[in-house]
């Protein structure tokens, strides 16, 4: 007989966009920014507001700036959501 086994896998959800043109911080107002947040499908809710803790294992942030990207990465587990 066999059982309902599966392996995980990672999820990974690809963002675009552009740096908000009303509050751009040190960047250009509108430039282009994309990137990756990677989640583990491992990990279960708890609590009471069914939290997931941990479960983000990686981010990548690109900001498009006319002089050259600026690059946010972060391969660490502890995020939640």
């Amino acid at each position: 007989m066999m059982t309902g086994l599966t392996s995980a896998a990672p999820i990974t959800i690809s963002f675009t966009g552009a740096v908000d043109q009303f509050n751009p911080g040190l960047f250009n107002v509108n430039v282009p920014l994309g990137g990756q947040i990677t989640l583990d499908d491992t990990v279960v809710a708890t609590g009471p507001s069914n939290s997931f803790n941990n479960v983000i294992t990686g981010f990548l942030l690109t900001i498009s700036e006319p002089g050259g990207p600026y690059t946010y990465t972060n391969d660490g587990t502890g995020g939640r959501v």
